[in-house]
Parts: structure tokens; C-alpha cells; sequence
């Protein structure tokens, strides 16, 4: 079941200056698996000189695609600073449309354990990452 107003809680959250650069849209969550789904669309401008999408914008797009998955999951009571996170690049990763799939493999006491990946144009996996977060009070109630 999706929350639609998650949703835009997230959205809200992640309405900054870099997130607008890439196009950034949590699209949906599903709670009962504690999936989310992400939309970017990242222009040549983030091009390495083979033409494809830089490293760290790839990991960038993984990781704003675990936190909003995070953030879905507590309904932004929470907030997520990534402790460590490792990415595997499993393809050169085009400009254009892409999908971020995130995933809480499991959310601690003080710790969330999470995976993402990036998918091309036709679902294909091009970047994979796991990642450790700490867990923190959203004291403000943000978005």
C-alpha cells in the first residue's frame, strides 16, 4: 500500500538546490516490503569524458535513494546520516532517465541496514550499493 502523503513528505524534504539538479522524485513506497521507488533525470553536465554518468553523481543517486526509502519507512520521523556505504558500478551508467530502488533490509535501534540500486532505461541494473546509517531523531519534524 502506498502513502501517498509520505511521499510527499520525502519529496518535501529532499526539494534542495543538488536533488532539483538531478531531478529527484520519490514516485512511491511500498511499507509492506519497505521498497521505494525513485526518478532522476541527470544531464550530460554530470558526464565523465567517455559520457557517461560521474562515479560519485551515480553513487550520489544511490544515495539519496537509500535515504528517501529510510525516511519513507519512519515517515520522516527519523533522519539518516550514511555512516559507510559501498558501490558496486555494474555498467556505465548513461545520462538521462533512471530509476533508484531502495530497500530497509533493516531498521535497528540505532542503525538501518540498506540496499539500492540504479536501473537503466529498460530495467537493467547499472549501480548497486549497501549502506550503514545511523538512526536520528527528527527533532523539527522536518517536511
Amino acid at each position: 500500500m502506498i502513502d501517498r502523503s509520505v511521499v510527499a513528505k520525502v519529496n518535501q524534504l529532499h526539494d534542495y538546490e543538488f536533488s532539483r539538479e538531478l531531478s529527484f522524485e520519490l514516485v512511491d513506497y511500498d511499507a509492506g516490503r519497505s521498497v521505494g521507488r525513485c526518478r532522476f533525470k541527470v544531464d550530460s553536465r554530470f558526464c565523465n569524458g567517455f559520457g557517461f554518468l560521474h562515479g560519485g553523481i551515480v553513487s550520489a543517486i544511490l544515495d539519496m535513494t537509500l535515504t528517501a526509502t529510510a525516511l519513507a519507512a519512519t515517515d520522516v520521523r527519523s533522519l539518516f546520516p550514511t555512516i559507510e556505504m559501498k558501490t558496486s558500478f555494474l555498467e556505465p551508467v548513461p545520462p538521462g532517465g533512471l530509476e533508484g530502488i531502495g530497500r530497509v533490509v533493516k531498521l535497528g535501534r540505532t542503525t538501518a541496514f540498506l540496499a539500492a540500486e540504479v536501473l537503466g532505461a529498460r530495467g537493467t541494473a547499472l549501480a548497486a550499493a549497501t549502506a550503514t546509517a545511523a538512526i536520528r531523531s527528527n527533532d523539527e519534524g522536518a517536511a
